[in-house]
């Protein structure tokens, strides 16, 4: 043959045997890359799968394709080579130029063609200098290399593959990490059940890995031997264990190790030093981190930024920009960071390289704790957020350098109050106190820092109490008077909780007096806020709102923008209490903002509750709906369980504003089981004051009356919310046709209402006070005819709905009276009668369609007995035996089956139509006073 031309058609690459999963996206975008390019590279770390995903676009390429393995090549020649056997041509003339020559030519022989080259690795500045040759004598050849550096050649596309996703598209797939798994794990024939726990721990195995293919492969083979529990717990991540049992496969393919040592080799000592000092770093991290922990020590021919970038280059560092501040980050991947680990101790580096590590970062927390509200507040907060994984791991490791451990735990403490996570936080302490003996000063910072978190924890309040009062006579006694106000003024938060007003205001007030004697102005401020917060919650809200005036504007003269969001939240709050809506939902929108830059994802829920609050009050459900989705869902994210408690009240509130009635009762007790969790007494009692509500609407009023009579007790000295537990618990009484106790009690809460400057109260009496003027329409009425006098009560209450509407300040409590004394006007306003059917087979509601009940079993012996006992005997509730009796006559049942029984049956009535009207009072059951009932015996 002559020189240059080849002998026969170069064969295409034939398609693999399995599917590539999750490439799609890549191999559309390297198809893209190369209609526009005649030269893309794919990039990336050992065994993320550049090959794979070359040979599967070069499978499917509609031209030739020329496949030329580079992977051996080292030198210059051996790249020639590699191209020679790739196109199958002569051997080498011994000149450089006249072999690219000859392999240029051979290329333009093959007109359009795609030249796969896989491998580049040892030879890229080689290759980087022969490309240019070649694509100008083939024009009609495009290249597609897969390594692990780019060439940086003119027309180089670079296309940069990642790991394999290890999160699910879809809620109840598989991540297209844990699909590899299992498809290689099946052809195995490893034992794999399809459950959810088994699915668990493949998630679990495939994020150890990191999404790297090749470590997933590795590791799905050994699932038959080793089982997939012991590879979740953390054999996934051994090097010995990520190795191929089979014999056919190349040697950087066949281990991790393999693919690493290939790397490594390709390494200058600079490098090398580098990436094995950067193993003491488990996760993201900056230039400036690098710099502080990297010594190059006696190497002189490279710096350790210089050495970065080239680990960049190499693929083994990750590189990003970050999407919160824009900050450049670094990261070794899990596998690699391994690798290196082994590469420090070999060196000898370690203990150096640990002991720069905790020095800087616990240098970095001392800084960030004593700039977190002041001017640099914001960038301190961000640091501690960005840090903190190795925060955590210098905390868990206190035995190495206590010192460091105190430090960065300190920190963490502060960081918990604004993101969350008290009880992580919590666990690291415990593990740090017991290095640091009673009487070292650090030991009573700690005790302080314990209370802290223990009061954000919300399970143990009492202990946080004890924990702060220790810390604070320590602290005294050592003259430490800023921590001595710091545990003053938890202190009193923690009393509030404990529903020790008394307490509270004591300790607030010492806080504020110990701030301004030290000069302490985020003590002032926050002394201060705890004082208006005070008064906001026994009603006292203009004394409140010149508090939070005061902090705010401490607050911006010392440039606080860390924690200024939680005062204008309070301002907003003021503002809510006085009627001025508009500057409230100003503030809280400006909070809420203020809370998003500063990372408060504790607070940032509470104000999207109240913000929340403020659409119901308006009458857009809908928003308030999703407001308050967007709140439950960060108050989870923050753990807190006090937002989680605050959110789960406002959401059972919409939902009872909206009638959605079951709804709110399953929300509102989920809400009881939280705030009982948490400790706080008046979160506790707030809930069960509107469960109370709810059973009212349920009809249940004995167990109604009960939660109110708690509630209003708790909040007795509360002119706000008390008021109204007390005027539902006026309605509740009227209900129950005792208008004489109803009229006092409302009498008693409007009495209370003199000097309330929250306007809420006044609007929820005054229709509650709707449910009296029908009690006292329905006074000896039994057969819906109405005299003149009842007619003009009913107009009364009819009025008391009618000037709510078109308003956009309805607090929800009235909006949920309003609702349910409508529906109760407009059956008294029809004089309608409840009509039920001769034995129960039917019935007619007030205004409603006839229900037939013939075919529904127990019903309706059930509803003729209830009827029965409502025209004998009005306000006698029927016992749960005798409707069993009814509904089940002679049958033998066990006492327990018979009440869920009756409870199926009694649901079943209410749903049927009789929700509103049939009632539950000290455990049995009756027809509500609210109509007659004609019975057609």
């Amino acid at each position: 043959m002559r020189e240059g031309e080849p002998t026969r058609q170069i064969p295409t690459i034939p398609p693999a045997s399995e599917p590539l999963i999750g490439r799609d996206a890549d191999v559309r975008a390297v198809r893209s890359a190369l209609a526009q390019s005649r030269v893309v590279s794919i990039v990336g770390p050992p065994g993320v799968g550049k090959t794979r995903l070359a040979r599967e676009i070069a499978a499917a390429w509609p031209e030739r394709v020329v496949r030329v393995d580079a992977e051996r090549a080292r030198i210059e020649c051996d790249l020639a080579q590699a191209f020679r056997v790739g196109l199958d041509i002569d051997e080498p003339t011994g000149d450089r130029d006249d072999d690219i020559e000859a392999i240029a030519r051979a290329l333009a022989h093959h007109g359009p063609c795609l030249v796969l080259v896989d491998g580049l690795e040892h030879v890229i500045e080689p290759a980087a200098e022969s490309l240019p040759r070649m694509l100008q004598a083939a024009p009609e050849a495009r290249f597609l290399v897969a390594s692990r550096a780019r060439m940086r050649v003119e027309m180089e596309r670079v296309h940069e593959l990642q790991p394999l996703s290890t999160e699910p598209r879809r809620e109840g797939e598989p991540s297209d990490a844990a699909r590899l798994f299992l498809t290689i794990a099946r052809r195995e024939r490893a034992e794999l059940t399809d459950d959810a726990h088994a699915f668990a721990e493949v998630d679990a195995i495939v994020r150890q890995l990191e999404g790297l293919p090749l470590a997933i492969e590795l590791c799905a083979a050994r699932a038959r031997t080793f089982g997939i529990d012991d590879l979740s717990r953390g054999l996934a991540r051994r090097l010995d264990v990520l190795a191929d049992v089979r014999r056919d496969v190349p040697a950087r393919s066949a281990t991790v190790r393999g693919a690493l040592d290939e790397s490594w080799s390709l390494l200058r000592p600079a490098e090398q030093s580098a990436l094995a000092q950067l193993s003491v770093l488990e996760g993201a991290f900056s230039r400036e981190t690098a710099e502080a922990i990297v010594d190059l020590g006696e190497i002189r021919t490279g710096t350790v930024l210089g050495a970065l970038s080239q680990l960049v280059e190499w693929s083994l560092v990750r590189a990003w920009r970050s999407r919160a501040d824009g900050s450049q980050r670094f990261r070794v991947p899990a596998l690699v960071r391994a690798y290196a680990r082994e590469k420090l101790d070999e060196l000898g580096l370690a203990p150096r390289a640990e002991s720069r590590h905790r020095a800087f970062f616990a240098a970095g927390a001392r800084r960030a704790a004593a700039a977190l509200y002041g001017q640099g507040g914001l960038d301190a907060a961000r640091w501690l957020r960005r840090e903190r994984d190795e925060l955590v791991r210098i905390a868990d490791r206190a035995e190495d350098d206590v010192g460091a451990a105190v430090d960065v735990t300190l920190a963490l403490v502060s960081l918990a109050e604004l993101v969350g996570g008290a009880r992580f936080v919590l666990d690291r302490l415990e593990r740090v106190i017991v290095h640091v003996p009673e009487g070292d000063p650090r030991h009573d910072e700690l005790l302080l820092g314990r209370g802290r978190l223990r009061a954000l924890a919300h399970a143990t309040q009492r202990q946080a109490a004890n924990d702060l009062a220790i810390a604070h006579e320590r602290l005294r006694a050592a003259g430490r008077r800023r921590l001595e106000g710091l545990a003053r003024a938890t202190q009193a938060a923690v009393m509030w909780r404990m529903a020790e007003t008394e307490a509270c205001a004591l300790y607030a007030r010492d806080a504020l007096s110990i701030a301004r004697a030290t000069g302490d102005a985020a003590l002032e401020a926050t002394s201060l806020r705890l004082l208006g917060g005070m008064s906001l919650n026994t009603g006292r809200t203009a004394e409140a709102l010149p508090l939070f005036e005061e902090a705010l504007a401490i607050q911006e003269t010392h440039g606080d923008r860390l924690s200024i969001g939680v005062t204008l939240d309070r301002v907003a709050a003021a503002y809510h209490g006085l009627g001025r809506r508009d500057e409230a939902r100003r503030r809280w929108t400006e909070a809420l903002e203020s809370h998003r830059r500063a990372g408060h994802r504790r607070w940032e829920a509470f104000t999207l509750s109240y913000l929340g609050e403020l659409a119901i009050e308006e009458g857009d459900l809908p928003g308030a709906r999703a407001l308050l989705a967007d709140a439950e869902r960060t108050a989870r994210e923050a753990g807190d369980p006090a937002a989680e408690v605050a959110v789960a009240v406002q959401r059972a509130l919409a939902s009872l504003a909206e009638g959605a009635i079951d709804a709110a009762r399953v929300t509102i007790e989920g809400a009881l089981v939280l705030a009982r969790g948490t400790g706080q007494r008046p979160m506790e009692a707030l809930a069960i004051g509107y469960r109370g509500a709810i059973r009212l609407e349920q009809g249940e009023l004995e167990a109604a009356h009960a939660d109110l009579a708690r509630a209003e007790s708790f909040f007795g000295g509360h002119p706000g919310i008390g008021l109204v537990f007390s005027g539902w618990l006026a309605a509740l009484e009227a209900e129950r046709d005792r208008i004489d106790e109803s009229d006092a009690k409302f009498a008693q809460a409007e009495a209370r209402l003199a000097g309330v400057s929250d306007p809420r109260p006044r609007v929820a009496l005054a229709v509650q006070r709707g449910f009296l003027d029908l009690a006292i329409a329905r006074r000896g009425t039994d057969t819906g005819e109405f005299t003149s006098t009842q007619r003009r009560a009913i107009a009364v209450a009819r009025s008391r709905v009618a000037q709510l509407q078109g308003r956009d300040d309805v607090p929800v409590e009235a909006r949920a009276a309003a609702r349910r004394l409508a529906s109760a006007i407009a059956r008294a306003e029809r004089g309608a009668v409840l009509e039920v059917g001769a034995a129960g087979r039917w019935f007619r509601t007030p205004g409603g369609e006839r229900v037939e009940l013939e075919h529904r079993r127990a019903l309706p012996a059930i509803l003729a007995a209830l009827a029965r006992a409502r025209v004998e005997t009005p306000d006698a509730p029927v016992a749960p035996s005798r409707l069993i009796e009814a509904g089940w006559p002679g049958e033998r049942i066990l006492d327990r089956a018979a009440a869920i029984r009756l409870r199926v049956a009694i649901n079943g009535l209410r749903k049927a139509g009789l929700r509103e009207l049939l009632i539950t009072r000290g455990g049995a059951y009756l027809i509500s006073a609210d109509v007659p009932v004609v019975t057609h015996e």
